[in-house]
């Protein structure tokens, strides 16, 4: 499912950052659900078809996958960077760690610090930077 450019989120800094052409040049965040077992964790092929739904132009270059449980097989994180040197970004969280991110939103308005707790994502992309909510 996808999640369309809507005012109300279109006020967010992080909309405003992934939207960008110099960015992720995003009209939509695609979101790939999995229902895996903890025994079978998410491989490359999860990750390359979450990518083939991505376009840079007409949807953009970031996507979410979520699972029920957040483990990556190794081929999965190599895949991960390979999608990051064409400058798309692919997000992959649990369903744990996505309910952790809403709470943290509903508390405080904030993303950031949960997003930098779970997937160190200032570090792993200093594109998104400071600001990231």
């Amino acid at each position: 499912f996808t999640i369309r450019n809507t005012p109300k989120i279109e006020d967010k800094m992080v909309w405003n950052t992934i939207k960008q052409p110099h960015t992720y040049n995003c009209s939509q965040i695609v979101f790939e659900c999995k229902n895996n077992k903890k025994s079978n964790p998410i491989k490359k092929e999860d990750i390359f078809q979450l990518f083939s739904y991505l376009h840079p132009i007409t949807i953009g270059k970031f996507g979410i996958l979520i699972s029920k449980h957040n483990n990556l097989h190794d081929n999965a994180k190599i895949a991960i960077n390979r999608v990051v040197q064409d400058k798309y970004m692919i997000i992959c969280l649990s369903k744990k760690e996505l309910n952790e991110i809403i709470d943290s939103y509903i508390e405080d308005g904030s993303i950031t610090k949960t997003m930098d707790t779970i997937y160190g994502i200032q570090s792993v992309n200093p594109g998104f930077g400071p600001g990231f909510d």
